[in-house]
Parts: structure tokens; sequence; C-alpha cells
């Protein structure tokens, strides 16, 4: 139950933001996650994996954290800040 793209390369490290996110994941006092940063250091397909990790998209497992599944929105797509920032 997911709708997150395939992964089209191999996912190699961070290891210690994967499993920071699989601890808030845990944390039922966590409602939402942002993760933040400059543009290209791979924000989105970090979010993605732990998102497929969690909804149990990965090979091996079994088990839902989400009774809902995932959703992938891309953000993207969303015309510019319509105060004036672009």
């Amino acid at each position: 139950p997911h709708s997150l793209p395939p992964e089209s390369t191999p996912f190699i490290g961070r290891d210690h933001e994967l499993a920071t996110l699989t601890a808030w994941f845990d944390d039922p006092d966590c409602r939402v996650v942002a993760i933040t940063g400059p543009g290209g250091i791979g924000k989105t397909r970090l979010a993605l994996r732990a998102a497929a990790s969690a909804a149990g998209a990965e090979p091996g497992m079994g088990w839902l954290r989400f009774v809902d599944g995932a959703c992938f929105v891309p953000l993207d797509r969303f015309p510019p800040d319509r105060h004036g920032a672009e």
C-alpha cells in the first residue's frame, strides 16, 4: 500500500539518517517529519528510502508501520510562493 516511485539506482550510505527517521516513525508523539537542506543533497531520495522501509516496500519487510501505507507527493510541481518569493 504505497505510491512510491521505484529506485532507479542503488541506495548507498545514509545509515545514521535512516536510523534517525526510523526512530521518529516509531515515536507515537511524532506526527510530522520534514527533511530540509540545500538542493541536490538527496533529501527526496532519503525520504523515499525511509518511507519504503516504513511501508514494508523493501524486500524482506513483511509488516506495515503505517496502517494507510505511504504516499509520494512531489512538491516541486507547485507554483512559486504567491507572496513574491521564488
